[in-house]
């Protein structure tokens, strides 16, 4: 930098020296940037030569700038090799609470500059913001409610438990605290007062069709939006439910029984939600890996 030069030496034949230009040719130039910017940048008494304060606050904008143009150019290269950018992520509150502690510290570990926004929501209308392009992925459960403008690929599969209050003809006090095989016959099921998750989609749509498979009426008591709050609401002697694997343990040492099908086992399907037809960026795909190894 010409100006920064001239502040190093204090003298301008110095100065060109230094940048192996002539002296003349340093001194029309800083003419030519005084005339644009009409005002002093040096000034000279004697043989030395020193910035004006309006040369040195010009240098220190100069710096300014191209600390800023370096800083733009390394974040840039990280943008567009997918090591640093943001990613918003919809999920239901349930869900969230019990997958993600397996996911996010060790994915943000990995990938320090990639900042996960969550947007928690039911299912169904963190379907529908994927669908419009408002958030990039969900995590949701199998079923999807929305076909148009989604699709989903399985991330894993949890056994569903049965969970039975102490209200249920079906409780039995000494199997409490453990998981037991369901040895009844499956139709004693049939019309047992439950607390599910919607029936359209996820856990509720699972439990519905399992019912009209094995021809059982269902008598849903409650609809609740997490698994979380069904089973709270079972273990206060509203009725049944149905948890996933990955949340059973927190209800074992509870007031209640619970089952597993060995014969007709349940599955909950978690799913990775995303937009239909569109190529998932690169930082998406890096997500949605984390997930798949979680």
């Amino acid at each position: 930098m010409y100006l920064e030069s001239i502040e190093l030496y204090s003298n301008i034949t110095k100065a060109a020296a230094h940048l192996f230009i002539s002296q003349p040719y340093l001194s029309k130039v800083i003419k030519q940037l005084e005339n644009e910017l009409e005002i002093k940048l040096i000034q000279s008494q004697g043989h030395q030569t020193f910035l004006t304060y309006a040369g040195q606050r010009y240098l220190f904008y100069l710096k300014e700038i191209d600390m800023i143009e370096r800083q733009m150019a390394k974040e840039l290269y990280l943008i567009r090799s997918d090591k640093k950018g943001e990613i918003t992520l919809g999920i239901n509150s349930g869900l969230a609470s019990s997958i993600l502690a397996n996911v996010l510290p060790k994915f943000n570990l990995e990938h320090p500059e990639i900042s996960v926004k969550l947007l928690e929501n039911n299912q169904n209308i963190s379907e529908q913001l994927v669908a419009s392009g408002d958030i990039d992925l969900a995590v949701g459960m199998a079923p999807i409610l929305y076909k148009d403008g989604i699709a989903s690929t399985t991330i894993y599969r949890d056994e569903l438990f049965l969970m039975i209050p102490t209200t249920s003809q079906l409780y039995n006090a000494e199997k409490r605290g453990q998981i037991i095989p369901f040895e009844y016959p499956i139709s004693v099921l049939d019309n047992e007062p439950l607390i599910l998750t919607p029936l359209e989609y996820g856990i509720g749509k699972t439990i519905a069709q399992f019912y009209e498979l094995h021809h059982m009426s269902l008598n849903q008591m409650i609809t609740t939006s997490t698994v979380p709050t069904a089973a709270s609401l079972s273990l206060s002697g509203m009725g049944a439910t149905f948890v996933p694997q990955t949340l059973i343990h927190r209800y074992l040492d509870k007031e209640c029984n619970v089952y597993h099908f060995h014969k007709n086992k349940l599955f909950s399907e978690y799913i990775m939600i995303y937009k239909k037809d569109v190529e998932l960026s690169g930082i998406a795909l890096l997500l949605y890996k984390a997930f798949l190894t979680k």
